[in-house]
């Protein structure tokens, strides 16, 4: 006995699909269009993958509830002092793990940046020094110092604030800092560093309370890292991880709570990741029109690129519109659109490109016939593709939902433009070609004609 399948569409259906592909082209069109309009004028809500941004992810021993860490004391101080900065609190995993992400990758503000470089512009003044009364009397004794020539008002002369960090500050001097012991090891400063911090009078104490006045609490002071062009060191501080680490501490207890990820991504590496995830779309798009150019016919390319710009556009669109977090695995989720809507239009050229050699009927109607027979295989991938991601959204977490909501919707309209925008273009492109040369030939012919008359003495 036969193993009988079951089709969600009959193989020998016969919707008139091209028939209507000015009125699917319209849509399809209208849709790109308003995406793109979308795209220009709101923009994207990106995350902070893009943006740049902190993310702290902890593990609690017992359950918390979500709403008392969105409403409650952990993020006061972060939002008072970041009043326009974007903020989240996801809860994933078996309830007890929270993720918290803020637009931010330091406690430090621009404007806190910039004020506390000028106090310690103000507070390390260079002042002259007096003539020497006798030159060195070796050459060893000239290159124990390394002090720069510094004609400047401070003597501070390099300020560097590592963004991507978020927690450490770059100063350069002309001359060494006093309360900064060189020659100890590392364990020993380490454990040395507050005891140093306190001493009065030394230039280390002068700028923990400069740290201080700007709300950093203790620092630590590690250097000279470098001796070129002055000394070099590198000041440490408590940044945006470690004060709400300190607010969960506070509430919750030191021993209640572990932090199991800490990841900080400045403003110019996420516009470095952004502009990488437009690039590999477009390599990806390039590669493609090449892949279908050899593979079928050239004039089957453009039809595969503009079905796949067609899907990734309206996705980013439907993400502006609703205003969804765009980060790095929704560039992953439209490559992966990207793969799946090739997939289905490939299948639907093979059997084009099949039916046709061995059919003597119109372009139109093998075409239209050709639809129908991949019309049920497409839809039964589509909705087995699509009822798998289903549980991913429901219950894969918020770190992965909206990667899952723009696979369903991806393959929703992927599964649409292989059959709706792919196919018709390929139709007029054909028609287009056709006509051309068609035109050709009878332009050939008509020369070939006048001389043949020319030889015969017919004018």
């Amino acid at each position: 006995m036969a193993t009988k399948f079951r089709e969600v569409i009959a193989h020998d259906v016969k919707f008139e699909i091209i028939g209507f592909r000015r009125k699917f082209l319209t849509v399809s069109g209208f849709a790109f269009v308003a995406s793109l309009v979308l795209l220009f004028v709101r923009g994207m809500n990106f995350g902070i993958d893009f943006s740049g941004g902190t993310e702290i992810q902890v593990e609690f021993s017992n359950k918390v509830a979500a709403e008392r860490l969105k409403q409650g004391r952990i993020l006061k101080d972060l939002k008072k002092k970041f009043p326009n900065t974007k903020y989240e609190v996801q809860r994933f995993g078996t309830g007890r793990g929270f993720l918290f992400k803020f637009g931010a990758v330091s406690f430090l503000s621009e404007k806190q940046i910039k004020q506390l470089r000028a106090d310690i512009e103000k507070n390390f003044p260079n002042k002259p020094k007096k003539a020497a009364t006798s030159k060195p009397t070796s050459k060893k004794a000239a290159k124990k110092t390394n002090e720069i020539e510094n004609k400047g008002k401070s003597l501070l002369v390099g300020f560097r604030f590592r963004s991507e960090g978020g927690d450490k500050i770059d100063l350069r001097f002309s001359r060494k800092l006093t309360g900064v012991d060189k020659k100890k090891s590392k364990k020993a400063k380490k454990a040395d560093k507050q005891k140093k911090t306190a001493k009065k009078g030394t230039d280390v104490a002068v700028l923990a309370k400069l740290f201080k006045g700007a709300g950093l609490g203790k620092i630590e002071v590690e250097g000279p890292v470098s001796e070129t062009g002055g000394y070099e060191y590198a000041v440490s501080f408590a940044g945006l991880s470690a004060k709400i680490q300190q607010n969960l501490q506070q509430i919750y207890g030191a021993n209640s709570f572990k932090v199991t990820r800490v990841e900080s991504v400045g403003p110019r590496v996420g516009q470095k990741l952004r502009n990488d995830g437009i690039l590999a779309l477009l390599l990806a798009n390039l590669f493609i029109l090449i892949y279908i150019a050899i593979r079928f016919d050239f004039r089957y390319a453009p039809g595969a690129v503009a079905a796949l710009l067609h899907d990734v556009t309206i996705t980013a669109g439907v993400f502006s519109a609703l205003w969804l977090p765009f980060d790095l695995s929704i560039i992953a989720a439209l490559l992966t659109i990207v793969g799946y809507s090739l997939n289905d239009t490939i299948v639907v050229y093979d059997r084009i490109r099949e039916n046709w050699q061995k059919s003597k009927v119109a372009f139109g109607r093998v075409m239209n016939r050709s639809i129908n027979e991949t019309l049920s295989r497409t839809l039964l991938t589509s909705i087995t593709t699509f009822l798998a991601v289903i549980p991913i959204y429901l219950v894969g977490g918020s770190n992965i939902r909206w990667f899952a909501f723009a696979m369903m919707f991806g393959i929703l309209i992927g599964t649409y433009s292989s059959i709706a925008v792919a196919s018709p273009i390929v139709f007029f492109l054909n028609e287009y070609f056709t006509r051309k040369q068609t035109a050709a030939e009878e332009e050939a012919e008509e020369k070939r004609a006048r001389r043949r008359r020319r030889r015969a003495g017919v004018s």
